[in-house]
């Protein structure tokens, strides 16, 4: 990724990634030196997790309130940031969710619909990247409250 993005002549503020893995964390703190690194990884597993690369002229600070919690039903890695520049125009929140394949859809519903309508009632634009491994081949199968 990292020689692929110096090829290219577009330059991103943000970059949102999936399946980080823990075994890359020093890695990743210390690929793009003008970017701070926030991340989120599986508790249970040194794979998976997600992550954002946030230019040094953005202004980040982690939004815990809005951080899903490890449920059985649901498994997953998300994080939530509110970014704006430094003059404090251009705010937002920007949440990255991974979703293990095999969650419960119902619960992973019902916890996106939360935090979604608090995200709603700030008035802050919102920027959701996912990873959601919802298998739409089982549609059917799936019964719905």
């Amino acid at each position: 990724m990292y020689n692929f993005l110096q090829l290219i002549s577009v330059k991103f503020d943000v970059i949102v990634l999936s399946e980080i893995w823990n075994y890359n964390l020093k890695f990743c703190h210390n690929t793009f030196k003008d970017c701070s690194f926030y991340y989120d990884v599986p508790i249970t597993s040194k794979v998976g997790g997600v992550g954002f690369y946030a230019k040094n002229t953005w202004n980040c600070r982690i939004i815990d309130k809005y951080k899903f919690s490890h449920q059985d039903e649901v498994e997953v890695e998300n994080i939530w940031l509110a970014i704006s520049k430094a003059t404090g125009k251009c705010k937002y929140i920007v949440g990255k969710i991974s979703v293990h394949p095999n969650s419960n859809v119902d619960a992973l519903s019902s916890v996106l619909e939360t935090t979604l309508e608090d995200i709603r009632s700030t008035s802050t634009p919102c920027i959701i990247a996912g990873d959601f491994n919802v298998d739409l081949s089982k549609y059917m199968d799936h019964s719905y409250n």
